[in-house]
């Protein structure tokens, strides 16, 4: 059955933990910062963490197939980082790349972002 590392298991992350269980049939490994996150309780495997090795170690250890978010800006450039370093297989499916340079996905992350306008 394939694997998902869940970023983010709060609230509004739990309509979708349960869809990828229940109609894909994914096996959801979900990881947040707070222990008490909901989806922890109703994902597959559930951990809290969020530290970057952390996340990394256990995407490896559950051997998952992909790295998802959704409702949750903040952790778009942690999936893509997750992705690259945990596994070639993550990496091949999703395409993540890594902003060069940076020794983390955020360190060069653009954001704000810049006027377009002239001054």
């Amino acid at each position: 059955m394939p694997a998902v590392l869940f970023i983010g298991a709060g609230r509004h992350q739990v309509p979708y933990i349960r869809r990828v269980r229940e109609e894909f049939g994914y096996r959801v490994v979900a990881v947040d910062a707070r222990a008490d996150a909901p989806g922890l309780a109703i994902a597959d495997a559930g951990h809290a963490a969020s530290a970057h090795e952390d996340l990394v170690r256990i995407a490896r250890e559950e051997a998952v197939d992909g790295v998802m978010t959704v409702a949750s800006d903040r952790a778009v450039p942690q999936v893509a980082a997750v992705a690259e370093d945990a596994s070639p297989r993550c990496r091949r499916r999703a395409g993540a790349r890594r902003p060069r340079g940076s020794a983390r996905a955020t360190s060069s992350w653009p954001w704000p972002p810049r006027s377009a306008s002239p001054r």
